[in-house]
C-alpha cells in the first residue's frame, strides 16, 4: 500500500502524492535511503510489482526531495545526463517534477565504495574502475557540453570563498582563535598564491567531490562498467583537470600511502593520456597540480567540516579534520610560497585543534 507519511513532514507529504501518481496509482513503501550535507533527501521507493529498468527489472528505485529554493533539480539532471552520456554510471531518471524539486532515479544500491573497503574489498579493482571513469568522463565531456549545461567556472571568486572557510568557519568560529594581523596577511598571501597555481592549470569537467562516499559499488561480474555508481555531482563546474584526482587519491575520509597515491597519478594520467583528457604532457607536473589544487581543496574542506559542526550540528565530520590536516602539513613544506602558511597551520592551528577536541 502506499504509505502514510509522518506527521508535520509536508515535503515528504507532497513527494508521496507524486509518487502515487508517477508510478499510476501502483503500490509502494518508503524508506530513508541517505541524507547528505546538503537540503537534499533521498528516499528508497520499494515497489510491490517490479519495473523495467535500464539494467533489468528494479524492485526499488530512489526518490529525492530537493526543495526550492535551496535546491534545483535542473542543474543535477543536466550534469546527469553529461555523466551518462560519457559512458559514466550515473543513477538513471525515470521522472522529473522540476518545479517541486522531486526525481524518481534508478537505485545503484547502498554499498559506497568506503563501505566495500571497510567489508574487505581490495583498493586495486576499486579504484582502477574510479580513475579509469573519471579519464573517461574529462576526456568526453567537452567544453561545448560544459557551456549547455551551464556550468559554472573554477574562477578566482570561487577558489577563494572556498578557501576562505577555513578562516572564518574553523579558526574564528570553531577554535576561536584570535589571529593577528600578520597571521591574516599570512593566509592572504597564501590563498592569492594558490589561486594564481590553479587558474594557471588545464580546465576539464570537475564533479568536484570525487570520493569514496560518493562512489558507489555495484558487486556483479555480469554487468561491466557499472563501476562505480556516481552520485552527487549537481554542484560540477569546469575547472583544474587534478581537483578530482586529489579528491580520490586523498579522500577525506581514507588516507592511502604517499607510495600508494604516486601509482594512481601515474595510472590515472597513462588512462587520461589514451583517452584524450586535457591532462599535462608530464606525469611530473600533473602530480605537481595535483597537490597544489589539493592545498586549495584541503583547505576548503577543513573549513567546510568546521561550518556543518558549529552551523548545522553534524559534529561527526570533526573526526575527519585531522586527516584534512595531515594532508596539508605533508604538502606545504615542500613549496616556498606556502612555507607560512605551513608555519601558521604547525604552530597555531592544528595545536588548537587538537586541544579542543582533548577538551570536548
Amino acid at each position: 500500500m502506499t504509505p502514510a507519511p509522518p506527521p508535520h513532514d509536508p515535503r515528504r507529504t507532497a513527494l508521496t502524492a507524486w509518487l502515487s501518481r508517477t508510478l499510476g496509482g501502483a503500490a509502494f513503501e518508503l524508506s530513508i535511503a541517505s541524507a547528505d550535507a546538503s537540503f537534499r533527501r533521498y528516499f528508497r521507493v520499494h515497489l510491490a510489482r517490479p519495473v523495467a529498468g535500464r539494467d533489468g527489472e528494479a524492485h526499488t528505485l530512489i526518490a529525492m526531495d530537493a526543495p526550492p529554493p535551496h535546491e534545483h533539480v535542473w542543474t543535477w539532471l543536466q550534469v546527469a545526463r553529461l555523466i551518462e552520456g560519457a559512458g559514466v554510471h550515473s543513477p538513471h531518471v525515470h521522472a522529473e517534477d522540476d518545479a517541486q524539486g522531486f526525481l524518481l532515479l534508478a537505485d545503484l544500491g547502498s554499498t559506497t565504495y568506503q563501505d566495500a573497503l571497510d567489508a574487505g574489498v581490495g583498493p586495486a579493482p576499486l579504484y582502477r574502475d574510479a580513475l579509469a571513469a573519471l579519464a573517461r568522463m574529462q576526456a568526453r565531456i567537452g567544453a561545448a557540453d560544459c557551456a549547455t549545461a551551464d556550468l559554472n567556472r573554477y574562477d578566482r571568486e570561487l577558489l577563494r570563498r572556498e578557501m576562505e572557510y577555513l578562516r572564518e568557519w574553523l579558526c574564528l568560529k570553531h577554535l576561536a582563535l584570535e589571529l593577528s594581523t600578520a597571521e591574516h596577511r599570512v593566509l592572504d598571501r597564501a590563498f592569492h598564491w594558490l589561486e594564481e597555481q590553479a587558474l594557471a592549470m588545464p580546465v576539464a569537467f570537475v564533479h568536484r567531490d570525487w570520493h569514496m562516499r560518493n562512489l558507489m559499488y555495484v558487486e556483479c561480474d555480469a554487468l561491466p562498467g557499472m563501476n562505480p555508481g556516481v552520485l552527487d555531482f549537481q554542484d560540477a563546474v569546469v575547472g583544474p583537470v587534478a581537483y578530482d584526482l586529489v579528491s580520490l587519491t586523498r579522500d577525506a575520509y581514507r588516507a592511502w600511502p604517499r607510495a600508494t597515491i604516486a601509482g594512481w597519478i601515474a595510472e590515472f594520467h597513462a588512462r587520461a593520456r589514451a583517452e584524450g583528457a586535457p591532462v599535462p604532457a608530464s606525469l611530473d607536473e600533473l602530480t605537481l597540480q595535483h597537490d597544489l589544487i589539493g592545498v586549495q581543496r584541503h583547505l576548503k574542506v577543513a573549513g567546510i567540516f568546521a561550518r556543518l559542526a558549529e552551523r548545522d550540528g553534524k559534529h561527526r565530520y570533526l573526526d575527519d579534520v585531522p586527516r584534512v590536516l595531515g594532508y596539508l602539513l605533508e604538502v606545504l613544506p615542500e613549496h616556498a610560497a606556502l612555507r607560512e602558511l605551513d608555519h601558521l597551520l604547525r604552530e597555531r592551528i592544528a595545536p588548537a585543534f587538537r586541544a579542543k577536541s582533548a577538551a570536548a
